[in-house]
């Protein structure tokens, strides 16, 4: 048996928080996710994305949803309008909508790690640790240079009290360039192999 950490959970789980935060509530992160595209050259689906997407810049949020809706409606293989959709639930505040549009978004596009990212987000922010801990472990399957994604493992992986896998997620984010409170590697300190 490990002994007790010394360290404080809730700390660690606002760290955590505050780390799904900063990723999420970008609009750079959202404008870097890449897409297979179901229909590449479709002259109304390609303006009722820009259209979206200008209205969704300009503050448009009601009308932006309502357009990407319309987009998923014409083409409902779509993976950008998906991604759009649980986006704007997210940044909204609806976690629980946004969690039905990433996981139709991971059916269309499941090799994209992004999604992963995101969809593991809202499951760590509703609790659902487990199904967080095997969206971010897919994030990082396709892409393993996704730091976010292992700083999550991590955080959640020390919450969960798997401190052998909290070691190594975090020094795989600290190899990629992260920067680790101090008081998270002191935490970690103890469970390290000697």
């Amino acid at each position: 048996m490990s002994p007790r950490p010394s360290f404080n959970f809730k700390k660690i789980f606002i760290i955590f928080i505050v780390v799904i935060v900063a990723a999420g509530a970008s609009f750079y992160i959202y404008k870097n996710v890449n897409f297979k595209r179901a229909r590449p050259n479709n002259p109304q689906i390609q303006g009722l994305m820009d259209k979206a997407m200008s209205d969704w810049k300009s503050g448009k949020i009601k009308e932006a949803e309502a357009t990407f809706s319309k987009v998923v409606t014409i083409d409902p293989q779509n993976a950008q309008a998906y991604f759009s959709l649980a986006y704007l639930n997210e940044t909204a505040g609806q976690p629980k909508k946004a969690l039905e549009y990433y996981e139709k978004t991971i059916l269309l596009d499941p090799k994209n790690s992004e999604v992963h990212y995101n969809l593991g987000n809202i499951y760590a922010h509703l609790q659902l640790n487990e199904k967080a801990v095997f969206s971010y472990q897919q994030a990082v399957k396709f892409n393993p240079k996704h730091v976010n994604a292992w700083v999550n493992l991590s955080i959640l992986s020390f919450y969960g009290k798997d401190f052998v896998h909290a070691v190594e997620y975090c020094d795989r984010a600290v190899a990629l360039g992260y920067k680790a409170p101090a008081e998270y590697l002191e935490a970690l300190k103890q469970y390290r192999k000697k």
